[in-house]
């Protein structure tokens, strides 16, 4: 049999330990997308530290990174949304194309 004081304690802290366990279980739900690519010359060799932007659509808002050294660029989180993908480098002609991103864990 349970005294009644620890019974009392361990009814006090019951909820706790529940919310706790809660807490830890719920994972944060990521909502954003990923847009990466890699950006080449017309002759297919790499551009490193090229400025590349994507515009969303529906918003307007910008985001910008440039690429690696490999030619790689990411855009890490971005709102689901579509998206025009816009390469600005000195030797090359203004290219753009255009994406979307969605969430994979909706249902």
């Amino acid at each position: 049999m349970i005294p009644v004081r620890l019974r009392s304690i361990i009814s006090s802290f019951l909820p706790l330990l529940f919310v706790f366990v809660l807490a830890l279980s719920a994972h944060a739900v990521d909502v954003n997308g990923r847009i990466k690519g890699t950006v080449t010359d017309p002759s297919g060799a790499v551009m490193p530290g090229v400025e590349v932007t994507a515009t969303n659509l529906a918003t307007g808002v910008k985001y910008t990174t440039k690429t690696t050294a490999e030619g790689n660029y990411l855009f890490p989180q971005l709102p689901d949304g579509t998206y025009s993908i816009a390469v600005n480098a000195p030797s090359l002609r203004l290219a753009s194309s255009s994406t979307s991103t969605r969430n994979m864990c909706r249902p």
